[in-house]
């Protein structure tokens, strides 16, 4: 009776190493796969707000631009009175002030387009660098052991490549492999 007690007592041991091997595996591909389609939502929801975020850079910009523009205006009348109260015909009324004094130009809105342009597009350089971080992580479950052999298992994963807005001259310079200077100023 004691042999068949030890073997009882060794087969449910082994029964029960299989049952938490079973529900280890169980969790740990369940997890895997639910890893796998939040990433792929994530990556689908930060396209979408990619897209928002281009928008609001590509309205933001002429936006700011048009209010330089609208002071270039008001300070281009502003000379031109000023000049026109020098001259003859006006009878020299600017000469009766105690103090002639030039309109200074304020550059603080030229500095502020600036600041506006460099902290859009850095921040829009950020989240296209999320975006492929978030395509590395998802390629990459999909190509090591034994995450990849699960999701193959239980779910149709595509490889995910990355949308990435870039200028036509960063295109060409892929292309090509060779990168021009940028030309700041054009004369």
């Amino acid at each position: 009776m004691k042999t068949q007690t030890k073997w009882l007592i060794g087969g449910a041991a082994v029964a029960a190493l299989f049952i938490v091997f079973v529900i280890t595996f169980a969790g740990y591909a369940l997890s895997t796969y639910n890893t796998q389609q939040k990433l792929g939502n994530l990556y689908t929801a930060k396209v979408d707000a990619n897209k928002a975020d281009l928008s609001n850079l590509k309205s933001k910009l002429p936006e700011a631009a048009s209010v330089t523009t609208e002071q270039m205006e008001q300070l281009g009348k502003l000379f031109n009175n000023y000049a026109a109260a020098r001259t003859p015909a006006a009878s020299g009324a600017i000469m009766n002030w105690v103090q002639e004094s030039v309109p200074n130009i304020d550059q603080s809105t030229f500095r502020n387009l600036q600041n506006i342009i460099v902290a859009t597009r850095d921040g829009w350089t950020e989240r296209q660098k999320e975006l492929v971080d978030i395509s590395r992580v998802y390629n990459t479950n999909l190509d090591t052991q034994p995450s990849g052999l699960i999701l193959k298992i239980f779910g149709d994963f595509e490889r995910i490549k990355p949308i990435v807005i870039v200028t036509t001259d960063t295109s060409r310079a892929f292309e090509t492999g060779v990168d021009e200077p940028a030309v700041l100023f054009r004369k």
